[in-house]
């Protein structure tokens, strides 16, 4: 019990700091919004350590099927991470002599051509707009999907590399898939087929799909300009990351698929092995 709740502790620290990192480190956030992001950061920290020392899940998936959960964090954290330490670097706070901002401009422009994802980022912006918080947005979604390219990538030779999901590794799909009902009727290899391919196929369109609500809510953004650089960082973060969270749980439930049918398969012939002994 004491070491579960220290896994669930650390793991509510990751997160809590996490929330607060852009907040903390970019210059000219109001103390309103710091606020509002420590309280965010208490409550989902809470609701961390209440998942990770409770026996039975709740909501967060994969929670006994590491690297899973540790990946996802770190490609969200990695994005946060970035974007915000871009923002700094706009604002002149680096001591270095890479210029991240500078960095994150020369990808946006590479990557803002016809029909692109980081075209529609900055065309759905109001045209009232100022030119620099749409340069801002550029660069920040240019980083952003340039990054998440490369971390899928990187996911799935890593994943390729240690074999995961295994037939070696005991995979519980209530703790795994807590809203995953595989007694509600329905073959499971059928509806697991099926909502793989449903959040591959989504993931695929989140990137589309946001600038579109991006749009609708067109009067909110030319409110604020962008004044408020934090939740400019977690709207480019969250727009990368969803697709990459949604086709990589695809991905492995894809992988879930292929696990039953091949200790089905081996379930059978040893059935069979049994009838013909007897």
């Amino acid at each position: 019990m004491i070491t579960r709740l220290l896994g669930a502790s650390g793991r509510a620290l990751c997160v809590a700091t996490l929330i607060v990192l852009p907040g903390l480190l970019i210059p000219g956030v109001s103390e309103d919004a710091t606020q509002f992001a420590l309280l965010i950061a208490l409550f989902l920290g809470v609701l961390t350590i209440i998942e990770y020392t409770s026996p039975t899940p709740v909501m967060v998936e994969f929670r006994d099927a590491r690297p899973y959960n540790t990946v996802r964090f770190t490609m969200l954290a990695t994005l946060v991470g970035l974007l915000t330490f871009a923002l700094v670097d706009a604002r002149g706070g680096l001591p270095t002599s890479f210029h991240l901002y500078g960095l994150a401009q020369m990808l946006g422009s590479w990557t803002d051509v016809a029909y692109s994802p980081v075209r529609l980022m900055t065309s759905m912006l109001p045209d009232t707009m100022a030119p620099d918080a749409v340069a801002v947005m550029q660069a920040c979604a240019g980083l952003a999907f340039v990054t998440a390219l490369i971390m899928a990538l990187g996911v799935v030779l890593y994943f390729r590399i240690l074999g995961w999901p295994n037939r070696r590794v005991a995979f519980n799909v209530h703790t795994n898939l807590p809203m995953f009902d595989p007694t509600c009727g329905g073959d499971v290899v059928v509806r697991l087929r099926r909502g793989a391919r449903i959040n591959l196929l989504v993931g695929l369109t989140v990137p589309f799909i946001i600038p579109a609500c991006l749009n609708m809510f067109g009067a909110f953004f030319e409110a604020t300009g962008f004044t408020n650089l934090q939740t400019l960082v977690w709207l480019v973060a969250l727009w990368a990351f969803l697709p990459l969270n949604l086709c990589l749980r695809g991905l492995v439930m894809g992988c879930l698929v292929q696990l039953i049918e091949a200790k089905r398969r081996q379930r059978y012939s040893e059935i069979q092995e049994d009838g013909l002994l007897a």
